[in-house]
């Protein structure tokens, strides 16, 4: 199986989503909840360097922001404490990063194939348990061999550079319940056109736990096919009516700020 390198996408517009997302769920709901297992399907490297070589994918997304300090989102807590001015540009917190600050890494469980980011985890997060391993095909043991009254939350992050991984993301979601049907469930889907943000949810619409699904589209739909315009978070068994519509309030404010300054 080919590795796919999050490092290549790492602060874009559908990356910005994505983070200010986990932040605020962790921040306002998860924290309440006591997870004693994260498990991570694609977690990539953890920590991100950005840099000029590479500001042609984050300029647009996370650099809109840097960009303006004037910005309400500079001061969100994700910006202001979490994104790191180094030397060579700034160091970027990926979805592991975020978790480990509400959870002991013990309890994280993070799936990677690429074996220099799976390296980078177990430097970032010792004493994490970190698998080079595909999560569609590992990662269900590792939910099974959990014991006992615990606190769940998976986090499902494919790169869908194979269209199979859609009906792999659903698959995935509806195992996961079936081993523990209050687990909490994230997922992160790419948006390249209008109508391929509810292409994730046809075969959840039968799931009898509640779900959410909110996008960030920054772009204008574009004329030539593959362009990301934005991206959507997808929630399983969310509670709570107030996080939910705090996280809807800030896609459409972090979707006003990103559309302003594109080019």
């Amino acid at each position: 199986m080919s590795a796919y390198v999050h490092a290549s996408k790492a602060g874009n517009i559908g990356d910005v989503w994505k983070h200010f997302f986990l932040y605020e769920l962790w921040n306002g709901y998860l924290v309440q909840q006591n997870v004693s297992l994260y498990l991570e399907t694609h977690a990539g490297a953890g920590w991100y360097q950005l840099h000029d070589g590479n500001r042609e994918q984050w300029g647009s997304g996370i650099g809109a922001i840097l960009g303006h300090p004037d910005s309400k989102f500079y001061r969100h807590p994700l910006v202001s404490k979490w994104v790191k001015r180094n030397r060579d540009g700034y160091l970027y917190p990926g979805s592991a990063a975020i978790a480990r600050a509400f959870v002991r890494a013990e309890d994280m469980h993070l799936f990677e194939v690429d074996r220099s980011a799976a390296e980078a985890l177990r430097r970032h997060f010792p004493g994490a348990h970190v698998y080079q391993a595909d999560a569609w095909s590992c990662a269900i043991p590792v939910l099974k061999d959990a014991s006992g009254e615990i606190s769940r939350f998976v986090f499902i992050d494919p790169p869908f550079r194979d269209d199979r991984d859609w009906h792999r993301l659903t698959e995935f979601v509806n195992i996961v319940l079936a081993i523990d049907a209050s687990t909490v469930i994230a997922g992160w889907y790419p948006v390249f056109s209008r109508k391929e943000a509810a292409r994730p949810f046809y075969d959840m619409e039968r799931l009898k736990q509640p779900w959410v699904s909110i996008d960030c589209v920054v772009l204008a739909e574009p004329p030539e096919s593959g362009r990301l315009i934005g991206s959507g978070m997808f929630a399983v068994n969310i509670r709570d009516e107030r996080i939910i519509d705090r996280l809807r309030n800030l896609s459409a404010g972090l979707k006003e700020e990103l559309a302003m300054h594109q080019r």
